[in-house]
Order: structure tokens, then sequence, then C-alpha cells
């Protein structure tokens, strides 16, 4: 057997040695993918002094070189998106088709914030008073604690750090303890383009290491993606006032009228409750059907949702991958369970697939 893969810090442009460690594991079998570094206090506190060393000398580099870095680090990601994305599918189950999707978004998301790099403009403002010019200049905020979630691994650090990246600011990524190989593969395409020492940081852990860096007082703002609970757990921690980012938890309705393409609505239903497993916070969540069309629905959406196929994310003939975690699992036979209890009618599916144990599925 090969021995499991590293994942390690990446602090000041260089690769950490860890003092502790922890093993994710695959949500299809519960068997370890890596081992990764469970950072302490002194680990963050080297990422983000070594944020705030870089400053200086990144914002003040001409923008036209640092579109030059996203466009190069876009080709590098795009160069390594077989195993970015097989990284995704390891760690937290999604199809290797959906995996490869979110790598090449989040390549051309660094294109996309490369050329805003050079867009940042000012404003001239006229004066009430003569031989005043008034003149509005945006200047970098600082160091950005980033703090992204499982779901979308990948195209959640890129929203965070192509914006801050491109705006002059330099960061530290505190990714999911669910998601850290995929994270590390990234900041292995940042190394390979040689970003200056410190722009970008990686600090990998479980729950300590996110309360630290959000506490931490060199930094200048929180962006945070993940549940309403921890996003307010954040808010109320932070040592002083700062701006922050917050994608917390969402509910989506979805209406099918009587006047609705009932074929159209139940293709969108499908691919909007299911894709990614339904772990996504714009994911449907509840259906409301008008009566003259509503035994048609349900039972198109029961035949077309029957047909999906779950197993291993990469296998290629799946539909869908394991639940990422047994918490979203365990929440997911609760919801079953309730919805039972209050009435409701399973059409199709209800329990776990016997022969897809021990997994998740």
């Amino acid at each position: 057997m090969a021995p499991l893969p590293r994942v390690r810090n990446y602090i000041d442009g260089h690769w950490a040695e860890p003092e502790s460690t922890f093993e994710p594991l695959n949500p299809v079998d519960q068997t370890p993918i890596a081992i990764v570094q469970n950072s302490n206090l002194d680990d963050v506190d080297q990422a983000v002094c070594a944020a705030r060393r870089a400053l200086s000398g990144w914002k003040s580099l001409n923008p036209t070189i640092r579109a030059r870095y996203l466009h190069d680090v876009a080709r590098v990601v795009a160069k390594h998106e077989s195993s970015l994305a097989r990284s995704i599918t390891l760690e937290m189950g999604k199809t290797l088709v959906e995996a490869t999707g979110e790598v090449q978004k989040l390549s051309k998301a660094f294109d996309f914030y490369a050329e805003e790099a050079t867009r940042i403009h000012g404003e001239t403002i006229p004066n009430d008073v003569d031989g005043y010019l008034s003149i509005v200049a945006y200047e970098p905020i600082g160091v950005i604690a980033a703090i992204t979630p499982w779901n979308y691994p990948l195209e959640l650090i890129g929203w965070k750090m192509c914006a801050a990246l491109a705006a002059g600011c330099t960061i530290v990524v505190k990714p999911s303890e669910f998601s850290s190989l995929s994270a590390g593969g990234l900041f292995a395409c940042l190394n390979e383009v040689g970003l200056p020492a410190g722009v970008v940081n990686l600090v990998l852990g479980r729950r300590d290491a996110g309360p630290l860096l959000v506490a931490h007082r060199g930094v200048d703002k929180i962006a945070f993606t993940g549940s309403t609970e921890t996003g307010t757990r954040i808010a109320q921690s932070i040592p002083s006032a700062m701006p922050l980012s917050m994608e917390l938890g969402g509910s989506c309705p979805m209406i099918v009228s009587g006047q609705a393409d009932v074929d159209r609505a139940v293709k969108g239903a499908a691919r909007r409750g299911f894709r990614n497993a339904g772990q996504i916070c714009i994911a449907i969540n509840r259906i409301y059907v008008e009566e003259n069309v509503y035994e048609e629905f349900v039972e198109k959406l029961t035949t077309n949702v029957r047909s999906l196929k779950t197993g291993n994310g990469l296998d290629p003939t799946s539909d869908i991958g394991p639940m990422a975690t047994p918490e979203g699992l365990a929440k997911v036979e609760m919801h079953i369970a309730d919805a039972r209890e209050r009435g409701a009618v399973i059409t199709t599916g209800g329990s776990r697939i016997a022969a897809l144990n021990p997994g998740n599925d």
C-alpha cells in the first residue's frame, strides 16, 4: 500500500514541519486519505505575521504584475486539474465530474480577478472651495483571514483569495478539516508559480485553528463561508471592530405553479435538490406545488430521483457521491424520521443503501 500523502502548512513561502497531525477519512469507506498538520497557536501566529510582513511589498506592487501572477496561477491550476479534482472527490465525496467543474471554475476565477486588479479606480470629486481637489483612492484592507467549508473546497477558497490578492491584500486560509487535501494541492500550485513569500499562507487543523485565526490581532478582515451558528460565534469572538464578509446557511424553496412546464420543473428540482448530495447552501429544501399539477410532479420527480445512481464519486457512472461527513448523514436521517412522524409519504429511498456501507451513502 502506498504511503499516505502528507499535507502541511504553507507559511512565508515554505512548507512547515508539523508538531501534531490528524488523518481525514474518505467518506466512501472511512479509510484515511492523508496525514494532515494540526495547527497550534504558534503556527497561526507565524502565518499571520508572515502575511503582515508581506503586505507592504504586495500592495505597492504594480497592479499589472499582480495580475500577471494571478493569470499564472490560473494556468498552473488548469495544468493540475485532474489531480486537484481527484483530491476533492477523495476527501468529500462529490463526483469527479462535479469536482472537475469546480477546478475549472477556480482557474477562471483567477483569470477574472487578474483583470480586476488593473481596474481598481478612484474618483475625483468637485470641491465647493476654489483651489482644492477631492480625490477618493482605494487601498487594500490588509491581512485577510479566510475560513472556508468542505462542500466547494477550492472554489470557495478561490472567491476569497483571488479578490484579496487582486486588491493588494495578503491572506491566511484555514480550510475545513474535511477538505485539507485539495487545499494543500492548491497551495502547491501557488508555490509553483512563485508568489512572494508571505502573500498566501495556509494553516490546517481541526477545531482550534479557526478560532485562533479569527481572534488574532494581526488580522484586518475576516471572510467566512459556513453555518450561521459558526458565523455568529466568529462575530462574537473577534478582538476588535473589523470588516466581516459572511456567506452563511441558506434556505431555498421552490414553487411549481399550475401553469409550469412540469418536465422542466422536475429536471430543475432533481438537479438543485440532489447535486453534490444536496450539500449546497442553495439546494432546494422544500417544494410548493399547485394542486392541479401535484400528482404529475410527484410521480415524475420520484421517477427521476429513483434513476440517479449513488456511489463512489470516482466511479464515472455515479450521479451522486456519499455524504461528506457522518454528522451530515445523521442530520439527513433525522429529517427523514421527522417527516415520517409528521405523516410524510416516502416515494423512493428513505434509508441507507446497504450495499454502499460502511460509507456515508
